[in-house]
């Protein structure tokens, strides 16, 4: 052990005349957490504070020291094996996430049959493509853009709803952009910058931040849009040469996400200038091609993702229980 200290939103205490890990698991209770909230204070869930003096006066049932480390023990053995089944299907989700990846990155570098002949795309980070196949950079065929900042945009400018609204990169991190979860803004500052006004088709690529690289396709606008000045807008200027749902796997493939991991600037935040956006190469072949390609993504990618979310439910249940587990026997009820 090495010496250390904790920041100021941490309590630190010492059990005394009470079992160690049956305390800890007795303050994991549904009901000494509840407690423990109830008489706390603040503003917001996520901002809510209760000090010690106030914890400390919250009563709890205490069972004699046999018991305490029976408990303990009990508690100890099934909450380990319940760890390790949640860990096992982790681990399974990340496997089905790495096979969903490998098939994006095949089919989009590579394409559908395994027998066509290769030849070099004469970009390194590309390699190989199919023969037919060409490799063209995005300037020539979409026209990127991003909003420079929103002039002094203040949150009393925002709305509860109107027939306006802007993306951020939350929006756009799932398989769908979440257009529900949008910030509701004015014409005008919907108007201000004309340049990155959404359509169908555009593909949104993050350029700022943590999530950097992320990129989703508008396939439909509820509502007039934008984007905040973390998005760029890919807009294909023509779709009879690059389809943008080709071009929204490519850009989630491996093979342009490690270049995209290369190219980001910034010594705090990270950054993707739009210059080397547009000097991304993406290849281009028969729209046709391309379509097959993305539908056969897109039913590979549902039976993954089904068993995805069956494994994430089976997680949850299996936190249900462990939490079950850990009320029910420090309250005496098994």
């Amino acid at each position: 052990f090495e010496d250390g200290s904790v920041s100021l939103i941490n309590i630190v205490m010492t059990p005394k005349g009470i079992h160690p890990s049956f305390c800890n698991y007795l303050l994991k209770s549904t009901a000494f957490v509840e407690e423990n909230y109830r008489i706390g204070h603040g503003i917001v869930a996520d901002l809510w504070t209760t000090r010690y003096d106030e914890m400390k006066n919250i009563k709890v049932a205490i069972p004699t020291p046999s018991e305490q480390t029976a408990i303990a023990n009990f508690l100890d053995d099934k909450t380990t094996k319940i760890d390790r089944a949640i860990a096992q299907k982790e681990q399974l989700i990340a496997l089905l996430k790495e096979r969903k990846q490998i098939i994006i990155q095949n089919a989009v570098t590579k394409g559908l049959d395994p027998k066509v002949k290769m030849k070099d795309s004469g970009v390194e980070w590309i390699g190989e493509i199919p023969e037919h196949w060409e490799v063209v950079k995005f300037k020539f065929l979409i026209r990127t853009k991003a909003r420079l900042g929103w002039k002094g945009l203040k949150a009393d400018e925002y709305f509860e709803h109107s027939p306006f609204g802007f993306l951020s990169t939350p929006n756009i991190k799932n398989d769908e952009i979440a257009f529900e979860d949008a910030y509701y803004i004015t014409e005008f500052r919907y108007e201000e910058s004309p340049e990155i006004m959404l359509e169908e088709g555009d593909v949104l690529l993050v350029k700022d931040g943590s999530t950097l690289g992320i990129s989703n396709l508008v396939t439909s606008l509820p509502f007039k849009c934008t984007v905040n000045s973390s998005i760029a807008v890919l807009r294909i200027m023509n779709k009879k040469r690059l389809l943008p749902s080709y071009l929204n796997l490519f850009l989630k493939s491996e093979t342009c996400q490690s270049l995209i991991e290369k190219k980001k600037d910034g010594m705090g935040v990270p950054h993707l200038f739009q210059r080397d956006i547009n000097n991304f190469s993406v290849p281009v072949f028969d729209t046709y091609e391309q379509h097959k390609i993305v539908q056969f993504i897109k039913v590979k990618s549902i039976k993954i993702d089904q068993a995805i979310t069956l494994q994430k439910n089976q997680i949850e249940k299996l936190k249900e229980y462990k939490a079950s587990l850990i009320d029910s026997a420090v309250t005496g009820k098994i």
